[in-house]
């Protein structure tokens, strides 16, 4: 029962749609956070039409397809309201393809017009917080209202085979949960 009530560090969103083809990538980065932590943590599964306390049960919601995503104006907003209290929504495309990625470029705009995505410099926390970040040569993009980032996105690369294959893992040198787990302290 104790580990019932560890705190729910990422919670990958499930959609309609193909939001599961790397079903591990999440708990293998868990597996990888309990080792370098020395706490225990969970994950979570969170539907997109679940109620908002639901939502904020972690700081980070994890999004990740091969596939263009769309959700109804409702779903939209939810997921605005999610970020506006303080989470960060974390999206990876998964594959070669692009689809997934002009998609999410198009939901930022929907939902904030006045922001642009941006690489993040190589002195951002996500490279240079706690763990070193290994294996990840394409750029990491941000979405910033200016004091916090609202939207991270790796649009290439394949980041979740990388945490699935990885299976959670622990070497810090090695590991490719570096950003994430920057992300996530």
């Amino acid at each position: 029962l104790t580990r019932g009530r560890a705190p729910v560090a990422i919670q990958k969103l499930e959609f309609d749609g193909r939001w599961n083809n790397r079903s591990r990538d999440a708990a293998g980065f868990i597996r990888f956070m309990r080792r370098a932590s020395e706490r225990h943590m969970n994950w979570q599964v969170l539907s997109i039409d679940a109620t908002p306390a639901e939502y904020r049960e972690a700081p980070i919601l994890y999004l990740a397809s091969d596939k263009r995503v769309t959700f109804t104006a409702e779903q939209k907003q939810r997921l605005k309201n999610y970020i506006d209290q303080g989470g960060l929504l974390l999206c990876v495309n998964e594959g070669t393809a692009d689809e997934f990625a002009k998609s999410v470029y198009s939901l930022a705009n929907e939902l904030y017009p006045k922001y642009e995505f941006r690489n993040l410099p190589q002195d951002h926390s996500i490279y240079t917080a706690n763990f070193p970040v290994e294996g990840f040569a394409d750029p990491i993009r941000g979405l910033s209202n200016g004091i916090r980032e609202l939207i991270v996105l790796f649009d290439k690369g394949d980041a979740s085979w990388k945490w699935q294959s990885a299976g959670g893992g622990y070497n810090p040198k090695l590991a490719p949960y570096g950003p994430l787990a920057n992300l996530l302290l």
